[in-house]
């Protein structure tokens, strides 16, 4: 049995894992982006370690990162969820090489599975029933025809990677474009968490995810809302931590403008006048002491962003496995 895993992902993917960890009394350690430092999988695992900036390929899909928070946490195995570096036979192979146990198939595996033509062929060679179809990538539209031809339409055109239904064509007859369908199949899927995808979350305009009222800006004072429930159950550990920081409880009485909007909704703060929706308290903060506050939260996660980085040394071969292990205060 394990003593400690650390997760190669984040989110909801994480949390069920530092769930089944905690069921079986396996401490768990939690990798995050400097963007998620306040999500949930930070906040349930027995440690947490920030292990770069927000983009994916520099945190989560950063295979250097991901070894060296393992080393400097002393982990026993990885555990890769799903997306991000669950499919990657190269990360399976340096985990191993590193001394860590990867949660998943080893490296030749994922390798004879990793892709669509190479899974048919696989399981061919196995004795497996197969659909119909071609036996390796098309290389042209005409191959697709000719294929097509043999089969009998309509016929299926997907891109050899990907998934989600990304790439899939239907193409019921020989009239129809096979050119475009095959050109289309061609685009394989934005891998989970890529600098792609999130380009397109960044540059959307931003909304209140919660949609809750926001009060009148106020100088010299910095309002948010804590979470004072979860899972219908009272997070009285996350609202004293709120309140250590220096987290003020807003009295509703000095926020008319929010009234109206609060007035459907009965809670123990609310009862004490102060306001809660939701499960969410809305509270305020000095700007100075919310500024300093920031800042010591920014240095932390660039000190630990640094110890990720010490245990491989920058002249060297960054997959190389290291002796060295670092242990975190």
């Amino acid at each position: 049995m394990f003593k400690k895993i650390l997760i190669a992902n984040r989110g909801e993917i994480a949390l069920r894992v530092i769930r089944a960890c905690h069921e079986l009394n396996i401490k768990t350690v939690a990798i995050y982006s400097s963007a998620d430092e306040l999500s949930l999988h930070v906040k349930f695992a027995d440690e947490a370690v920030c292990i770069g900036p927000p983009s994916s390929k520099d945190s989560y899909l950063n295979i250097p990162r991901i070894i060296a928070a393992g080393e400097i946490t002393n982990a026993d195995a990885i555990h890769p969820g799903y997306g991000f570096l669950s499919e990657s036979a190269e990360f399976s192979k340096i985990c191993s090489e590193n001394g860590f146990q990867f949660i998943g198939p080893d490296p030749k595996m994922i390798e004879s599975m990793g892709d669509k033509a190479t899974a048919k062929k696989t399981m061919k060679s196995a004795g497996v029933p197969v659909i119909p179809g071609g036996d390796g990538v098309l290389s042209s539209p005409v191959e697709a025809k000719e294929i097509a031809k043999e089969m009998g339409y309509p016929i299926m055109l997907k891109a050899t990677a990907g998934g989600g239904g990304r790439g899939m064509r239907l193409v019921n007859n020989e009239n129809e474009t096979v050119e475009s369908s095959t050109e289309d199949s061609n685009q394989v899927r934005t891998p989970r968490g890529t600098d792609s995808r999130e380009a397109t979350q960044h540059n959307a305009s931003w909304e209140n995810p919660s949609n809750l009222p926001s009060p009148q800006p106020q100088e010299g004072w910095v309002f948010r809302y804590i979470r004072t429930s979860l899972l219908g159950n009272a997070d009285n550990p996350n609202v004293s931590k709120k309140f250590r920081e220096g987290w003020i409880p807003c009295k509703a009485e000095d926020h008319p403008e929010l009234h109206v909007q609060m007035m459907d909704y009965k809670s123990e703060w609310a009862d004490k006048g102060h306001i809660e929706i939701g499960g969410q308290l809305l509270c305020k903060m000095p700007a100075e002491k919310a500024k300093a506050r920031d800042e010591h939260f920014r240095n932390m996660a660039q000190t630990q962003m640094e110890s990720v980085d010490n245990v491989y040394f920058k002249d060297q071969d960054s997959r190389m496995a290291t002796k060295q292990v670092f242990e975190i205060g």
